[in-house]
């Protein structure tokens, strides 16, 4: 049978695969299994309503696809939570192939632009601290809100995972996955002042999708086994973004 897997986990893994290589840490992948009880049982199944007209659940993935891609832009900010820790991100994506915002962890914020296929990442006096990377150490304070650009070895393994979520055309496809059951349509609901239908999966994760077409995402929670949620908002309201200033980007050693 044909599934899908909405972005949570997918997303969730992805950040995390960034601050660990920020950090140097060591992070086990997030849990993709279904959410259970006390008593070890798995979740019951969502509890199915039905809507006249609504948009049924396995029609959900193409139609917020076929939104996205008719949209000139999105802002995208929450926070996931599974057993691996706390994320956040805060991000503007515009499909003029323009993206800027952070993403941060454990208190740790990794700022970042992206321009036109070149992407910067600023080295915060907090990351610099936490880092492992021994070049990162040996610079220093030099490093100190400076931009580093993705081509450098100092930024380059970071932003090798965060690509698919600094692109319009890419994150799309990071929301979706694989091996889970078709969302179940469960109810309506108003997120941001739009009106939503709201689909569940087994895992206790919600997506909330705009009744009218185009059928825009406006929320998405965590499984059960996780908490948070992250809202899209500002959809065909591009903001102007543009490469750091010379003076603020870094040229020393490593650059």
């Amino acid at each position: 049978m044909s599934s899908r897997r909405w972005f949570a986990v997918p997303v969730l893994g992805a950040v995390l695969a960034v601050v660990t290589a920020c950090s140097g840490q060591s992070t086990p992948a997030p849990s993709t299994g279904p959410a259970t009880g006390p008593s070890g049982s798995s979740r019951p199944a969502p509890k199915a309503v039905t809507i006249p007209g609504a948009l049924p659940g396995s029609q959900v993935e193409n139609a917020v696809k076929s939104a996205f891609s008719g949209a000139t832009a999105v802002h995208i900010k929450g926070t996931l939570t599974n057993s691996t820790g706390t994320l956040s991100l805060d991000l503007q994506l515009n499909k003029d192939n323009t993206a800027s915002g952070t993403i941060s962890e454990g208190g740790a914020q990794i700022p970042l632009i992206a321009v036109n296929g070149k992407y910067y990442v600023q080295f915060t006096p907090q990351m610099i601290s936490q880092s492992t990377n021994a070049s990162v150490g040996q610079i220093g304070s030099a490093l100190n809100n400076k931009w580093v650009t993705s081509d450098s070895s100092l930024a380059s393994t970071m932003v090798a995972g965060l690509k698919p979520l600094l692109s319009f055309d890419s994150f799309v496809s990071s929301m979706f996955g694989q091996a889970s059951e078709v969302p179940t349509l469960t109810g309506t609901d108003v997120v941001n002042n739009l009106p939503v239908y709201t689909y569940e999966s087994a895992d206790g994760s919600v997506v909330y999708v705009g009744k009218a077409g185009p059928h825009y995402l406006a929320r998405m929670t965590a499984p059960a086994a996780g908490s948070g949620s992250i809202d899209f908002t500002g959809w065909n309201q591009p903001v102007p973004i543009t490469a750091p200033p010379a003076s603020a980007i870094y040229t020393g050693p490593g650059a």
